[in-house]
């Protein structure tokens, strides 16, 4: 913070802005080459063993499923415990189907009154 206060104003701030920027990128470009990398080595581990990227994206996109389920059963007061994912699902299906039957029901009251 000192050193920059140093250039704060004169003719070289601009470039020690860009130098700061460019340090920051790289090592952004880093980070990415290092995911890039251990994904990599992931697929070709999968690949040894039969599988493939297509079987990474469905376990993926269960897991992050999941994920969502368990939050909104979190959101709506729900417990759960170990179960699989179907009963999981069936369980937040069942929640919300309840909460919309009180809320009919509800909006059907006041409209009596």
């Amino acid at each position: 913070m000192e050193f920059m206060s140093l250039y704060h104003g004169s003719y070289l701030s601009p470039i020690i802005d860009e130098y700061f920027r460019y340090q920051l990128l790289m090592t952004r470009v880093d980070e990415i080459s290092s995911v890039e990398e251990k994904v990599n080595n992931l697929l070709n581990v999968l690949k040894d063993i039969g599988l493939d990227f297509n079987w990474l994206l469905g376990i993926v996109s269960l897991s992050a499923q999941e994920i969502a389920i368990k939050k909104k059963l979190d959101e709506l007061g729900e417990s759960y415990g170990e179960e699989d994912f179907q009963k999981l699902a069936d369980k937040l299906i069942k929640s919300m189907e309840e909460r919309i039957k009180h809320r009919v029901f509800l909006s059907g009251l006041k409209s009596m009154l």
